[in-house]
């Protein structure tokens, strides 16, 4: 197929916090608008925009034929904006927003029904796919155009070494079954202990970033206050403000990456990643970046601030996609995706089609035809009941306890069979 003139009218929705960096990426396209989704007042950072405040953005969706998505999960906001991208026949592209643990987690749910295609930021995500469930991506609607936001990086923000501040930069991603009650949880909390222990030992200026999710170093659940080191210069800063920092350290995240794609010098520390359901830290393991257990710290890092490693460019292909073209490349899939929508699905085309239709009139009986049978008529008959056998007790007020209670036990019977499918594959 040759390349197509068609005119791209995109637009995005962030909700959260952290989703200010793909935002400001995706304005500089030219060719995507972009919304944000404020959070409510007192959420923490890891928590979405809520459906109310979507309404206000007061989207015209007439004026739009893409949107792109950059959320993993479904919650109401999102699918609200999902459904009427359906009915304005916009296509909807989902994006991976950062590294996740396996693609065994996350295959029910990227893309949603609503969602096209889920574009991996690499082909290793592709590969990793047939690994772990033996099957072609593309009948799961995954494809790998690259990552927008390292792109963006890696155009604008190179390193240069000349213009540091002679700091290095120390990254942490919280212990997540704190953070987030994940079943299967990371934990590099003890590392980087020990690493800023290195670090105030050998007289190194450092600064220290926590994920932006968690700003106030305050988890998502139950509000508990996670660990955070004393007599550190803490930063919340842009990916493109690392470029400052001689060396960035860190056990895993996407921002390990996003420096990289910058060509900022970084030393992965090991931890005990998970190996379950397919969980892998192929950057670390495929030595994109040097990688040392903690306790090597101290003999390398003067070594790696002096005389910093180059990356293998095809190695950051694999991960990011063609940095320098992902852009442009994402222009013209879309462009003729628009003029040929059965060309890259093919014979999964129908069968997407149908599951967003399943889904659509799945969405009307839970919210339609079940909330009118629940508040007007078995609502009410059971208030009637409740006064009649519990006479002195308001029925409108038990039966709203009873809902925030099954509220409250739905997330944790969701880890409960979690844990348990975890147990089967140990």
């Amino acid at each position: 197929m040759k390349s197509t003139e068609r005119d791209i009218r995109a637009f995005c929705v962030g909700f959260y916090r952290n989703s200010k960096h793909a935002l400001h990426v995706l304005d500089s396209l030219g060719w995507c608008d972009t919304f944000y989704c404020e959070q409510k007042a007192g959420d923490t950072g890891g928590m979405f925009g809520p459906v109310e405040n979507l309404r206000k953005l007061d989207i015209d969706y007439k004026a739009y034929n893409v949107c792109l998505t950059f959320n993993d999960s479904t919650f109401e906001a999102l699918v609200e904006l999902e459904r009427k991208c359906m009915h304005n026949n916009i296509t909807i592209i989902g994006n991976q927003h950062g590294y996740d643990k396996s693609v065994i987690f996350i295959k029910d749910y990227t893309p949603n029904p609503y969602v096209k295609y889920w574009n991996a930021m690499g082909q290793y995500w592709l590969d990793r796919y047939k690994i772990c469930l033996g099957k072609n991506p593309i009948s799961n609607r995954w494809v790998s155009i690259g990552s927008l936001k390292a792109d963006y990086l890696y155009k604008y923000y190179q390193w240069d070494k000349d213009s540091t501040n002679n700091k290095v930069l120390l990254l942490h991603e919280p212990d997540t079954d704190l953070a987030e009650k994940d079943p299967n949880p990371l934990k590099p909390t003890n590392q980087t202990k020990q690493v800023v222990k290195i670090l105030k030992e050998l007289n190194i200026d450092f600064d220290f970033k926590l994920h932006p999710s968690w700003p106030d170093f305050i988890a998502n659940k139950d509000f508990i206050e996670m660990w955070k080191p004393e007599g550190c210069d803490y930063v919340n800063i842009d990916l493109h403000e690392m470029r400052k920092y001689n060396l960035v350290i860190g056990c895993y995240s996407t921002t390990l990456l996003e420096a990289a794609a910058m060509g900022i010098p970084v030393i992965n520390i090991e931890f005990e990643y998970p190996k379950r359901l397919g969980s892998h830290w192929g950057p670390g393991e495929m030595k994109l970046f040097p990688r040392y257990a903690v306790n090597e710290l101290k003999d390398v890092i003067f070594k790696h601030i002096e005389k910093p490693v180059k990356y293998n460019q095809e190695k950051l292909k694999y991960f990011l996609g063609p940095l320098g073209q992902v852009s442009e490349n994402y222009h013209e899939f879309l462009a003729k995706d628009l003029d040929y929508p059965k060309a890259v699905l093919r014979q999964y085309y129908s069968e997407w089609k149908y599951k967003r239709i399943i889904a659509y009139i799945a969405y009307v009986v839970e919210t339609k035809i079940l909330k009118i049978l629940i508040h007007k008529i078995l609502r009410p008959t059971l208030k009637r009941l409740i006064m009649r056998l519990l006479p002195g007790i308001p029925g409108e007020h038990l039966l709203d306890e009873v809902g925030n209670l099954i509220k409250m036990r739905k997330r944790d019977l969701q880890n409960s069979i979690f844990k348990k499918l975890l147990a089967q594959n140990d």
